[in-house]
C-alpha cells in the first residue's frame, strides 16, 4: 500500500553508498506509476556526503593512484590485503550447485589462524568482551556453503584440540606456525598503521603477549551457516560477553546483515556490477582499537576490480561536487552525471537487455585508449589511418617539447581519423563510433576548430619516422599477459597529464595550476608546488569550440612486435548544450550477468501473483515495470 498520494506534498530521502543504479535511472514522466508515483531518480538533491576521519573505506584499503586527468591525488593502500592464488581446484570461479569442495586451500587454513591471532590480541588490548568476526564468502549456492561450512569447522575444531592438548607427533610445531605469522604479518602492519592512522586504542602487542591466549580466544570461536536456508542467526544481542564467529554464507552476508567487528575476510566471490561489489565489501566501516589486525584474503583479480571501482566512485563524488558547485538540480545536471561515459563501464550496459537505449555525453571528459590491440594487422591499418591524416594537415604549426603541434584542424579531418581507426572492443571510454557520433551531434555550433598533436618522447629508446616526422616512441608497459590479445596499460593510463594542455595559452595555463592549488587548500590537502594540472578544471577552461587530439606512437618492443601501436586521447570542453548520443545495449552482458552457472534466471514466481526480481526487487503482473536495481525489463 502507497501513503504518498494521500498527501498533497510527500519527500523521499534517500541514503547510499553506492549511487550507481539510482543515477542511471532515466527520469521519464510518463512512467509514473499510478500507485507508487514517480521512480527512484533523485531529481531534486544529491549531496556528497564526506566519510568520518576514522571511516576505513575503499580508498584506505585500495589506495589510489595520482590522476591529474580527473583530478585525484594518490593515497596508499594500508597493507592489509592478502592475495589469494591456491583456490582455484578447491572453488572454481564457475562452479556449479553439485560443486564438491576439494582440500581446504592454505591461503584458508592461514585466514583461520589470523583470526584467533586476532581474537587474542584484542583480548591483550582489553577487547576481550567485544564481539569478533570472520567472513568466508566463496559460493552463491547453499549447498557448497554448507560443504564448506563443514570443512572450516572440521579445521577449526583441529586448531583447537591441538592448541588445548598439543601435538604428541610434532611438539610446538602449531605454536612455531602461529609465530611465524605473527612476527611476519602482523608485527610489520601493526608496525605501519601505527604510523599513519591516528587511533589511541591501538598499541602494539608482542607475541609473549599473545601466545598464552590462543587457547582461550580460540575456544571460544563458532562457526556459523548464513544463508536462507540454514538455522543459524548471528546472535551477537544474546552473547553479552562477545561473541566470536566465523560466518560462511553468500547473498545474504552481502547486503543488510552487519557483521560485528569485523576482522578477517576471505572472499573470492566475482562480480561485475560496480555496486554489487561496493555492497558486498563488508570490510568497509569502522574499526576502532583493531584496525591492524583486519585481514582481506582475495584474489588478484578482484583487487584490480575494487581499485577500478574506487576511481569510478571518487570521480563520481566529484562530479556530485561539480553539480553543487554549479547550483544545479540533479534534474538540470543529471543528465551529466548519468549519461558520463564511465557509465559504459560502472552499471549502464551491463544491467541492461537486448535493444535498451542509452544516452551519454562526453562534455568536460577524458577519452583515451587505455586497452589496445596486439593483433599486427589491426595496428598496421590504425598507423596508415594515422599517417594519412597527418600528411592530409601539411606542415605542423609549431613544436613544443619534440611534440608536433598542428592547430585550427577541421572536425571533418578528425572524424575522418576515428571512422577509420580500430579500437579495441573492451576500450569501453573509446568507442570510436560513439565519438564520432558526439562530435557530429556539436556541429556546428561547438568542436568546430581542433588540434592535433603528434606525441613524440624525450626519452625514447626506439625512433620512427611518422608522416615524415621523426618521432621518438613512447614507452607504456603491458600489463596483460603474454597470451592476451589485449595490450592493456598499467594504471589504465596513456594521458602523460601536461599533454592535455599543449593547445593552451602560457596564461590560462597559469590560471589552471592557480586553480589546482586553490582547490587542494580548499580540500585541507598539504600545498604542493606541482605543475600538474587537474584535467577536469582545464577542461572547463577550454573553449566549447576547441577539441583536443593526442596521437601516441607507442614502441612495439613492449609486445614483441615491429608495427608502432598508435593510441589517441580526445579532451573534450566543458559545454552547457551539448547533444546527446545514443548506442543500444546486446544481448551478451544480460546472459553473463543475470543467467547463473546452472541455468535459473533470477526471477521468481513467489506466490500471490507476485514476482520477484531476487536482484531486490517485488514486481506486480504483468512484469512491465522497470526493475530499479538491476534496470531491467521484465
Amino acid at each position: 500500500m502507497s501513503y504518498s498520494g494521500h498527501f498533497e506534498k510527500s519527500a523521499y530521502v534517500g541514503y547510499t553508498a553506492t549511487p550507481f543504479a539510482n543515477i542511471f535511472i532515466y527520469p521519464d514522466p510518463d512512467k509514473k506509476n499510478p500507485e507508487f508515483g514517480d521512480d527512484l531518480f533523485p531529481r531534486s538533491f544529491i549531496i556528497n556526503l564526506p566519510a568520518p576521519s576514522n571511516y576505513i573505506g575503499p580508498v584506505q584499503i585500495f589506495g589510489l593512484d595520482t590522476d591529474p586527468a580527473i583530478g585525484l591525488e594518490a593515497s596508499e593502500a594500508l597493507p592489509i590485503i592478502r592475495t589469494v592464488e591456491d583456490q582455484k581446484e578447491w572453488m572454481p570461479d564457475k562452479h556449479k550447485k553439485g560443486h564438491v569442495p576439494g582440500e581446504l586451500p592454505g591461503s584458508l587454513k592461514q585466514a583461520i589462524k589470523a583470526f584467533i591471532l586476532c581474537c587474542a590480541a584484542r583480548i591483550v588490548r582489553g577487547q576481550e568482551y567485544e564481539h569478533n568476526s570472520m567472513l568466508v564468502h566463496v559460493a552463491r549456492f547453499t549447498a557448497v556453503q554448507s560443504k564448506v561450512a563443514k570443512q572450516v569447522k572440521d579445521e577449526l575444531t583441529s586448531l583447537q584440540k591441538r592448541l588445548r592438548y598439543g601435538d604428541s607427533n610434532a611438539p610446538g610445531k602449531l605454536e612455531e606456525e602461529f609465530e611465524q605469522l605473527w612476527k611476519d604479518d602482523f608485527v610489520p602492519t601493526t608496525s605501519f598503521i601505527l604510523s599513519s592512522i591516528p587511533d589511541p586504542q591501538l598499541k602494539s602487542v608482542s607475541w609473549e603477549e599473545v601466545k598464552p591466549l590462543l587457547h582461550h580466544a580460540a575456544s571460544k570461536i563458532q562457526v556459523k551457516k548464513i544463508n536462507g536456508t540454514a538455522k543459524d542467526v548471528l546472535d551477537y544481542w544474546e552473547h553479552k560477553n562477545g561473541l566470536s564467529v566465523i560466518a560462511i554464507g553468500g547473498d545474504k552476508l552481502s547486503r543488510g546483515l552487519t557483521l560485528e567487528g569485523l576482522s578477517i575476510s576471505y572472499y573470492l566471490r566475482a562480480s561485475k556490477m560496480y555496486d554489487t561489489l561496493m555492497q558486498m565489501g563488508r570490510w568497509f566501516g569502522y574499526r576502532p582499537g583493531y584496525l591492524d589486525l583486519c585481514r582481506l584474503y582475495t584474489t588478484n583479480d578482484l583487487v584490480e576490480w575494487y581499485e577500478h571501482i574506487t576511481v569510478a566512485s571518487e570521480e563520481l563524488r566529484q562530479e556530485f561536487d561539480y553539480m553543487a558547485d554549479a547550483g544545479a538540480t540533479p534534474d538540470e545536471f543529471g543528465l551529466k552525471v548519468r549519461t558520463h561515459p564511465q557509465g559504459l563501464v560502472i552499471t549502464g550496459a551491463n544491467k541492461m537487455k537486448t535493444g535498451t537505449v542509452m544516452r551519454l555525453s562526453y562534455t568536460r571528459t577524458l577519452s583515451e585508449t587505455t586497452i589496445l590491440h596486439k593483433d599486427e594487422n589491426i595496428n598496421l591499418k590504425n598507423l596508415e589511418v594515422t599517417e594519412e591524416i597527418l600528411r592530409s594537415l601539411g606542415s605542423y604549426t609549431k613544436q613544443e617539447n619534440r611534440k608536433y603541434i598542428w592547430t585550427n584542424v577541421s572536425p571533418e579531418k578528425v572524424i575522418y581519423f576515428l571512422s577509420g581507426y580500430q579500437s579495441h572492443e573492451n576500450c569501453k571510454l573509446a568507442n570510436t563510433s560513439l565519438l564520432v557520433k558526439y562530435i557530429k551531434a556539436q556541429l556546428p555550433h561547438e568542436l568546430t576548430s581542433w588540434t592535433v598533436v603528434l606525441i613524440s618522447s624525450n626519452r625514447a629508446k626506439n625512433k620512427r619516422n611518422i608522416a615524415g616526422n621523426e618521432v621518438g616512441l613512447t614507452l607504456r608497459r603491458d600489463a596483460s599477459s603474454e597470451s592476451s590479445q589485449e595490450y592493456r596499460l598499467i594504471k589504465s593510463r596513456l594521458l602523460s597529464p601536461t599533454d592535455e594542455w599543449l593547445d593552451l595559452s602560457q596564461e590560462t595555463r597559469d590560471e589552471i595550476l592557480e586553480i589546482t592549488r586553490r582547490r587542494r587548500a580548499e580540500a585541507g590537502k598539504p600545498p604542493s608546488s606541482s605543475n600538474t594540472p587537474d584535467g577536469k578544471i582545464l577542461r572547463s577552461k577550454r573553449s566549447p569550440i576547441n577539441g583536443l587530439l593526442l596521437l601516441y606512437p607507442l614502441d612495439p618492443e613492449e609486445i614483441n612486435s615491429e608495427i608502432p601501436v598508435i593510441g589517441f586521447v580526445i579532451s573534450f570542453p566543458d559545454s552547457k548544450t551539448a547533444q546527446m548520443v545514443e548506442y543500444k545495449v546486446n544481448n551478451v552482458y544480460w546472459k553473463e550477468e543475470f543467467v547463473s552457472h546452472d541455468g535459473a534466471k533470477y526471477l521468481e514466481n513467489t506466490g500471490g501473483g507476485y514476482w520477484k526480481c531476487t536482484l531486490w526487487l517485488y514486481h506486480p503482473p504483468p512484469i512491465t515495470r522497470d526493475c530499479i536495481r538491476c534496470l531491467s525489463r521484465y
